[in-house]
């Protein structure tokens, strides 16, 4: 088994939290990921969507003039804004006192850590927190801190076997992949993945046929530079005071509890509504203007302006000839138009499936 597989639930919940994530991020990260967001029309599809294709240059002015309305983003910050009014009370043990102002692996207060907390059960509906302690230290200076992790880096676990009536956390995997520097200023993608597992569960190819001791202790490795698998990695058993622990320092954060199974993100129906009004104000903003040769016949979404030969007939065979806009009077002096029900039928916005047929054919 590879480092890199993703637990089960973790795949059922992928897409939404990816998309959680692009609304929170706003409306270029949304505009960067193109037709994932918003698809392009059957017209634009027709026209073809390689680079250089019509279909293509009419698909990026129609995703240029959509508006993404951070609607996620704002309703997060001000749930966060009335939750952390006023600060919360917390109690500490004198030996840990100092948490209170240096309390994360990046220097943040418990009360920062809180509100990142909330603001990742708004986001995702998961957060995870990894307790450590500095290595070499004497057991009284020793002050543990908390390493913080998204829902998208947890990325594999296992809550094992029940042993009197409890589960334990035996397995979990964190992606911490990131961009590194060198010694020459550049910078470059590192994979980099962090596994906690209990000893009688991290069994080698060495000692694959030999039994597994009782109980465990908890152990961590770090795998990078293309390593895949514990066998290529070294194990350390972390102490304090000379003591290992014998369960997985990690805690998953739900929306309504701590177990390893993920909830749903409470706003997801809102960003799902963000992006329904994002593809519609792009159909109600985009009015592309189409012309139609003479000898042309093609399948287009908006009708909303043709130019047509003078003197010549024009041809419109709707499939939903209803929804289109019944005009008096013809704008174009010298052309007849005839449909199904004998009168010019000019499209208003956009249409579905509507084929448009113009041919040179001389009026007597």
């Amino acid at each position: 088994m590879s480092v890199k597989t993703r637990h089960p639930l973790y795949l059922e919940k992928l897409e939404d939290w990816e998309v959680m994530r692009d609304t929170y991020e706003g409306e270029r990260i949304v505009k960067e990921k193109g037709t994932k967001y918003l698809p392009p029309t059957g017209g634009m599809v027709a026209d073809g969507m390689d680079q250089g294709k019509p279909g293509y240059e009419a698909y990026q002015a129609y995703r240029c003039r959509a508006v993404f309305h951070d609607f996620v983003r704002t309703g997060i910050e001000g749930m966060l804004g009335m939750m952390h009014r006023e600060p919360a009370r917390i109690e500490l043990p004198e030996a840990l006192e100092g948490m209170r102002d240096n309390a994360t692996s990046k220097g943040e207060s418990l009360q920062m850590l809180l509100r990142k907390m909330n603001e990742h059960q708004l986001r995702y509906g998961r957060y995870g927190l990894l307790l450590e302690a500095p290595d070499g230290v004497e057991v009284g200076d020793a002050l543990p801190y908390i390493a913080t992790y998204e829902a998208l880096t947890i990325i594999n676990w296992d809550d094992g076997r029940r042993e009197q009536g409890r589960q334990r956390l035996e397995f979990v995997v964190l992606d911490e992949t990131e961009d590194e520097r060198d010694a020459n200023f550049q910078w470059s993608r590192e994979d980099k993945y962090r596994v906690l597992i209990m000893s009688d569960q991290a069994v080698t190819e060495d000692e694959e046929n030999q039994e597994a001791p009782a109980g465990g202790v908890y152990q961590v490795a770090v795998l990078r530079e293309g390593a895949t698998d514990l066998n290529e990695a070294e194990l350390i058993e972390p102490s304090i005071g000379g003591r290992t622990l014998e369960e997985i320092p990690f805690v998953f954060v739900n929306t309504k509890d701590v177990v390893t199974s993920p909830d749903e993100g409470p706003l997801l129906s809102l960003t799902n509504l963000s992006l329904a009004i994002y593809r519609l104000e792009a159909d109600s903003l985009s009015r592309p203007r189409h012309v139609f040769r003479v000898g042309v016949d093609r399948t287009t979404d908006s009708l909303e302006a043709m130019q047509i030969p003078a003197r010549s007939r024009c041809n419109l065979a709707a499939d939903a000839a209803s929804r289109l806009a019944r005009v008096k009077k013809p704008a174009l002096d010298g052309v007849k138009g005839t449909t199904g029900n004998s009168s010019l039928l000019v499209g208003e916005g956009p249409l579905s499936s509507v084929r448009v047929s113009v041919a040179a054919q001389p009026l007597v």
